[in-house]
């Protein structure tokens, strides 16, 4: 997956999951497999600079049930393991890890995406 393309949905609402479905589709089967690692595939071709407003939307995106968890456990990896992506405060970067791997930080719920909703809007 681009940067680029992140950047759009953030910004644009540009469709995303059509280009990364297969991705996503490999990732989530490998995150089945206990032990196994998961495959992020990312092409860095612009810096990306993160803010709370964006992680907001992606979990609003989860909560209408526009993402699985899975993307935004793909697209936190990719935040958090990205050497162009910068974020607008190390607080943000430390949450944005949380939504990452499920087996470190636990599964994604309705109420953890609230919660996180709820910590960078105050």
């Amino acid at each position: 997956m681009k940067l680029s393309l992140l950047k759009n949905f953030f910004s644009n609402d540009a469709p995303i999951i059509p280009t990364i479905k297969t991705e996503v589709a490999y990732y989530t089967k490998q995150s089945l497999k206990k032990g196994s690692t998961m495959p992020v595939i990312v092409t860095e071709d612009i810096d990306l600079f993160v803010e709370s407003k964006d992680i907001s939307k992606l979990c609003r995106a989860y909560i209408d049930g526009n993402f699985s968890e899975h993307y935004i456990y793909y697209l936190s990896d990719i935040m958090t393991m990205s050497e162009r992506v910068t974020f607008e405060s190390e607080e943000l970067q430390e949450l944005v890890v949380t939504l990452t791997d499920p087996e470190i930080n636990g599964e994604l719920t309705l109420e953890i995406a609230l919660d996180v909703i709820d910590i960078l809007e105050k």
